[in-house]
């Protein structure tokens, strides 16, 4: 179980993985998800 404001659920990760995948900058990635790279 996760916690409920956990940022990198593994919805969060699968965001994170598909938003690479289009080829956002790592650094976008973590600002539009409120974490640090």
């Amino acid at each position: 179980m996760t916690h409920r404001n956990a940022r990198l659920t593994p919805a969060g990760r699968r965001l994170i993985i598909q938003r690479h995948q289009q080829g956002w900058k790592q650094s976008h990635i973590a600002a539009a998800m409120g974490i640090s790279r």
